[in-house]
């Protein structure tokens, strides 16, 4: 017969009582937001339960301008600033192309064959990302660059000189301007059907490519109006059907098929710089005040507040795009901002749920925590006790288990996982005991930061550990840690909700529901994904890329940089890297060294000859590193051809020496000769 027992004072239990109700109240809250959310498909809604929350970049550390953002195909993001063109790899910002870009305002970004063709003021640049040099075509100048667009291998350049079309196998470029109702163009679209559209300062304009020329869109819209007629940027819409047009007064919509104009509501009169589309086909319209979120009719506005850190860097914005994980990218006046929509995490607001006050704190009994087993067994945890302690119930027998003495650590928190073992955390891992008595003492990999315990809990079968500065999840199976990709918030409280397949995280003021089924691809967040040389004095270069099974090699008095990222750009998720120096010949023990959070640039120096590998990982990833072998040469006076002029110099002394010998040992003969005769 199995029992399951449970001790409480009286105030426990009207606590407990009183934190189920707050806790059914936010649930109705929770579940009615999900609902709605899922019959409306909207993601940011009117009612703040889902706020727009930014995680704001500066530039290269000051606040530049910009005007656009660009993921090339190795995962970096590149930024076009007032300041010139600068890579961003989740955590820093870094400025390549050395002089020919620096400080170009840079307005478009399009890679092909391994090269980035740059739109600029000062014309079309093209960085060469294998030999790290920045050119210009040798077909012509095109004059100020203001947006550009790919069509396989054709490369379509609008800029204040009119539309010009460049053969990118060839490099031949050619005017296409013909036709246009004003050479300044200031946004470019190849639709789904292959149709190119130049938005210009006097409206639309569709190019024929049988006749070779433009033709204007004719549009009632723009007819009342010169000042919207200034087409500043356009996006096609999900289902082709539909093409979204941002002018200086607001934002219309055009569909080819029917000749058909109209207006979105709620922009009338705002001046539309930027426009994109995310996965689902909602439309994202940055103006000159602000992110306006249009989701079927449902419009949100988005402003710069200053008395608020999460919200846009800016007004003014120049650029806005998604990304793979329909995270929001913006580019304004003052930098970047950067929105997570992840589907692993969703916040809501607890103070705009509810408020409730308690009232005078509880006094402690000095009971920290009791479980009761299936077995009949209740567990027992005392403050400032390093002892847990097992009572029987039906044999009235206890146990002392002396959680220190295994572990090392003080006992701090207890709770039962789904095979009946118990689970006792203390500062840096857990003691695991099973139904038999037997202990499996688990560490959690050390990251340099305050390991204190906050919360843990049995999450499928094995069991999550809240600390102050990590979430880790601790294996059933294998009992082997790793850390959850959350933000590093001090979770208090954790609940497994089978139910819905997700964790509710409790924090200060926040509720936060972790998707279990998107944790298998959120843990790839743990792998270093980027790896680049960065040589002294030198500018970042796309062409330092260490992927090489040959790895680097570098002289003796010389130092080794290394910029390493994950390139995860959720701002829910800050780049914690962690290294070590392996020398090949040794047991590979050394302890790894954890770098500051957001730091991705290690710096080797003072190192001996020989080879070694560096190693890389995230702290707490389960992830194998990142080996990157690395040949450090000898000093002039110990290489080999040293060496060899060394072991040459000692024959030749020594063969002197036996030839001074063997001559004197001759005269030596010879003159005893000639005394005895």
């Amino acid at each position: 017969m199995s029992h399951n027992y449970s001790v409480m004072s009286t105030q426990s239990f009207c606590v407990m009582k009183i934190n189920k109700v707050l806790f059914q109240i936010i649930m109705l809250f929770v579940v009615s937001c999900s609902v709605s959310e899922v019959a409306g498909n909207v993601i940011f809604t009117s009612d703040n339960s889902h706020a727009l929350t930014c995680h704001n970049v500066d530039v290269d550390g000051r606040r530049s301008a910009v005007f656009c953002i660009y993921p090339d195909s190795r995962g970096i993001v590149c930024i076009g600033t007032s300041r010139g063109l600068y890579l961003y790899d989740g955590s820093t910002s870094r400025r390549v192309g050395g002089k020919a870009l620096s400080g170009s305002q840079i307005y478009a970004i399009v890679e092909y064959a391994d090269r980035l063709y740059i739109g600029t003021n000062h014309g079309l640049k093209v960085y060469d990302c294998g030999s790290g040099k920045t050119e210009e075509p040798v077909s012509g100048h095109v004059g100020e660059v203001r947006c550009m667009s790919r069509k396989d291998s054709h490369l379509f350049v609008g800029g204040l000189n009119g539309v010009y079309c460049m053969d990118l196998r060839s490099g031949e470029m050619k005017n296409i301007s013909s036709g246009l109702p004003h050479s300044s163009v200031y946004s470019l679209l190849i639709d789904s059907r292959g149709v190119i559209y130049a938005g210009t300062y006097a409206g639309l304009a569709r190019y024929d490519a049988y006749a070779s020329r433009f033709y204007k869109v004719d549009s009632p819209v723009f007819a009342k109006s010169s000042k919207s007629a200034f087409v500043n940027c356009m996006v096609e819409s999900k289902d082709g059907h539909t093409i979204y047009v941002g002018t200086g007064e607001g934002l219309y919509t055009y569909q080819p098929s029917h000749e058909r104009w109209g207006s979105v509501g709620g922009l009338s009169g705002a001046i539309v710089k930027s426009i994109a589309r995310n996965a689902s086909g909602e439309i994202l319209v940055g103006t000159s005040g602000g992110l306006y979120y249009d989701d079927a009719g449902t419009l949100s506005h988005y402003k710069r507040d200053t008395r608020n850190s999460g919200s846009l860097s800016g007004d003014q914005i120049w650029c806005v795009m998604t990304d793979k994980d329909d995270n929001i990218w913006l580019g304004t006046e003052h930098g970047m901002s950067i929105a997570s929509n992840s589907s692993v995490c969703r916040f809501i607001k607890i103070s705009s749920l509810i408020s409730l006050r308690m009232g005078k704190e509880l006094s402690n009994n000095y009971v920290n925590s009791m479980v009761a087993d299936k077995d009949g067994n209740l567990w027992i945890l005392l403050y400032d006790d390093s002892n847990i302690y097992r009572y029987n119930v039906t044999g009235k027998k206890i146990r002392r288990i002396d959680v220190r003495k295994v572990s090392g650590g003080m006992p701090s928190h207890m709770c039962l996982d789904s095979r009946g073992r118990l689970w006792c955390a203390y500062d840096g891992g857990a003691l695991v005991i099973d139904r038999n008595g037997g202990t499996v003492d688990v560490k959690f990999p050390h990251t340099g930061d305050d390991a204190a315990v906050l919360t843990m809990a049995p999450v499928g079968t094995g069991v999550w550990v809240s600390t102050l500065n990590n979430m880790w999840n601790i294996d059933g199976n294998t009992l082997v840690p790793s850390a959850v990709p959350v933000p590093r918030y001090a979770f208090t409280a954790i609940w497994d909700d089978a139910g819905s397949g997700k964790v509710i995280l409790g924090a200060l003021d926040e509720i936060v529901e972790v998707d279990k089924a998107s944790l298998s691809k959120a843990q790839e967040i743990g792998t270093v994904r980027l790896v680049m040389e960065c040589p002294e004095g030198d500018d970042i270069r796309l062409n330092n890329l260490v992927g090489n099974p040959a790895g680097l090699s570098v002289a003796y008095d010389k130092n080794v940089s290394l910029l390493v990222s994950t390139l995860d750009y959720s701002p829910d998720v800050v780049q914690h890297i962690e290294y070590r120096l392996v020398r090949k010949s040794s047991d590979g023990s050394e302890e790894w060294i954890a770098m500051p959070e957001g730091a991705g640039m290690i710096s080797l120096t003072g190192m001996s000859p020989g080879d070694y590998d560096i190693q890389i990982k995230t702290v707490g990833s389960p992830q194998s590193p990142v080996v990157i072998p690395l040949r450090v040469g000898y000093p002039y006076y110990l290489s080999v051809w040293a060496v060899s002029l060394y072991v040459l110099l000692l024959l030749s002394v020594i063969g002197c020496i036996l030839w001074y010998v063997r001559r004197r040992g001759m005269r030596e003969r010879v003159s005893a000769k000639g005394h005895r005769h």
